[in-house]
């Protein structure tokens, strides 16, 4: 799968080619100004270049997972949202338009985080609540990724793929963020039907070291991008059935 996406990027994705120029990169860094784009009925910030993909008309990379998403959502009654690895905040908008009780958004990247508590406060959301730090195995600072390029595949853990998307963009700028494991959080979601979302590009494994406590306890349902579908038998173990969405590396884990 990850082959084909390279693929298919590598030949007909624009906005791929025009990411890996220096002088638009240099445009970027000089003028990038905020631009509001309604998702959801929510007048979503974003910047204005680097999301140029979502301003044009456009299937979106993920109508179906998004689709399966808020099905989920209002079929299984869920009460709290955890975004992890939020972005602009895309899948949170969703939820809020389906009516989840409270929307957490976990984004590390400084940039997502202004535009994300820009939109809490433009549109006066208030069960909506942003968490600028990174989840992993520990309580710790640690080096996170920056991506300036796109703005969606900053990381704590680099691939070493050299087909990566980090490779490509050639990212190379680090900064110190919070990271917090996911356990810290089982008192306060107990008791709460939970679903979360986890998009960290290829750290999907700091995330359950820090996490399966929470798991067994909350027995939340799981969204997750993972490049390495090996990586999901973890879930197995833990008495998860996977299901396969067949878009854009994307599962999701039902609690048996």
């Amino acid at each position: 799968m990850r082959n084909i996406l390279n693929t298919v990027r590598n030949k007909w994705h624009p906005l791929f080619y025009l990411r890996k120029n220096k002088t638009w990169k240099k445009i970027l860094q000089k003028y990038d100004p905020d631009f509001t784009l309604k998702i959801c009925g929510i007048n979503t910030s974003i910047k204005l270049l680097r999301d140029l993909s979502l301003v044009f008309p456009h299937d979106g990379l993920e109508q179906k997972t998004i689709a399966y998403f808020r099905k989920i959502l209002k079929g299984q009654s869920i009460e709290f949202f955890f975004d992890i690895g939020a972005n602009i905040g895309t899948y949170s908008w969703n939820a809020l338009e389906v009516g989840v009780g409270d929307i957490y958004l976990f984004e590390p990247d400084t940039t997502n985080q202004r535009l994300v508590s820009k939109t809490i406060s433009n549109n006066k959301i208030k069960n909506a609540f942003l968490f600028p730090m990174a989840l992993g195995k520990d309580a710790e600072l640690a080096l996170f990724l920056i991506d300036e390029v796109s703005g969606a595949t900053g990381t704590l853990k680099v691939q070493n793929n050299p087909e990566s998307i980090q490779r490509a963009y050639n990212l190379a700028a680090y900064r110190k963020v919070p990271v917090f494991p996911l356990d810290a959080l089982i008192n306060f979601a107990a008791g709460k039907r939970t679903l979360i979302k986890i998009d960290v590009e290829g750290a999907e494994d700091l995330i359950l070291a820090g996490g399966r406590n929470f798991i067994r306890a909350v027995r939340p349902f799981i969204f997750i991008e993972c490049f390495d579908r090996n990586e999901l038998n973890k879930f197995c173990e833990l008495n998860y059935e996977i299901y396969d969405l067949e878009e854009n590396c994307n599962y999701y884990l039902q609690p048996k």
